[in-house]
């Protein structure tokens, strides 16, 4: 029975392994081939990854090293501009020094000179005195005059401008001419004729005595044209843009109105080099610089920025600072924004120092110009 069963085991062995599909051997050495081809692109593909991920990171590694590079460029350029700055400020305070220094001079030699020509106008008055007759001498009556310097920026005047306009319109309907130039807030006159072309628009130092009734020096031109000022009396104004001569209608005044408006008839002007606004820090800042020239302290300085508007209707705003005592050769400054972003955004307009007292009149405005 047992060996019954074994054959039986051996038979079913046989007939399965015959019944197996034998592979054949061109198939094998193919799939062997696959195999290795697949394990190869594996290794590619893994190299490749590695690769990249070695790209990556060298690109990163450069990208580190550039924005260094440029975090030490932009330092090393920043310190450059501040450098920069810092020589731009002690080239102008030399600058300043030396023209400090050639007023000052110039100021000794035109008192020199003034010092001459009074000791020439007082022995020619003692001359002429001798032959005036003592009745006489005793009668007549001597005016005192205020003596006045006044500093500002030297202004020519034109017809129908909102400040200092060069003719008025009076109640007669007759058209008269007023001074040829104005310096701060008040008109020169001056009874020599003096060619002032080389000054305009630049800050001049006025000698001269403060007088009142600008009707004393207006001289007639003809009759008013029928239309004067027609157009420019269409624009828009605001209070703070005219004079109080005219108010809102330009060019037209009145005698009463001109016996309360003051001026200085001069004698001697001359350049002053005292005054300027500097933009730093990139142009979003602006110093203002104010140098006493004078043999004597300045009382009651003030250093004012003007700021207008962007948008909307025109509204200004201002910062000043003031200084109580600015003794001669001394330096006031006053460093102030471009823009102030409030309610409103507001812009630099111009910028000013002012100062008044008996014998002096500080008034010198200067334009801020955009970038």
């Amino acid at each position: 029975m047992r060996l019954l069963i074994l054959m039986l085991l051996l038979l079913n062995i046989t007939i399965y392994s015959q019944e197996q599909p034998q592979q054949n051997p061109q198939e094998e050495i193919v799939e062997k081939n696959n195999n290795e081809g697949n394990i190869e692109k594996d290794n590619r593909e893994q190299d490749d990854e590695k690769d990249n991920r070695e790209q990556d990171d060298e690109k990163d590694n450069r990208e580190q090293d550039d924005e260094k590079d440029n975090r030490e460029q932009d330092d090393e350029k920043d310190n450059r501009e501040q450098d920069d700055e810092k020589d731009n400020r002690e080239q102008d305070d030399e600058k300043d020094n030396r023209e400090q220094d050639d007023e000052k001079d110039n100021r000794e030699q035109d008192d020199e000179k003034d010092s001459r020509e009074q000791d020439d106008e007082k022995k020619h008055t003692d001359n002429k005195n001798k032959h005036t007759d003592s009745a006489t001498k005793q009668n007549a009556k001597t005016v005192k005059r205020q003596s006045i310097i006044v500093i500002g920026k030297l202004s020519k005047t034109k017809p129908l401008t909102m400040k200092k306009p060069s003719e008025y319109v009076l109640e007669d309907e007759m058209l008269y001419k007023t001074t040829d130039y104005y310096v701060g807030n008040l008109n020169i006159h001056s009874s020599k004729k003096r060619d002032l072309s080389h000054l305009e628009n630049k800050v001049v130092m006025v000698y001269g005595y403060l007088e009142k009734d600008l009707n004393k020096i207006i001289e007639v031109i003809g009759e008013c044209p029928q239309d004067y000022g027609e157009n420019e009396n269409q624009e828009q104004m605001r209070a703070d843009w005219v004079d109080e001569e005219t108010g809102f209608t330009l060019g037209r005044s009145s005698s009463e109105v001109l016996k309360k408006v003051s001026y200085v008839r001069y004698h001697k002007i001359q350049k002053c080099k005292g005054f300027r606004a500097k933009k730093y820090f990139g142009s979003k800042k602006v110093e203002i610089i104010f140098y006493n020239h004078l043999r004597k302290s300045i009382p009651d300085l003030k250093l004012i920025a003007h700021y207008e508007s962007v948008f909307g209707k025109p509204v200004p705003m201002y910062q000043d600072k003031k200084i109580n005592h600015l003794s001669p050769g001394d330096k006031a400054s006053f460093v102030i924004p471009m823009t102030i972003s409030s309610i409103k955004k507001y812009r630099l307009h111009s910028v000013k120092a002012c100062a008044d007292t008996t014998d002096l009149h500080i008034d010198i405005n200067e334009l801020i110009e955009g970038d």
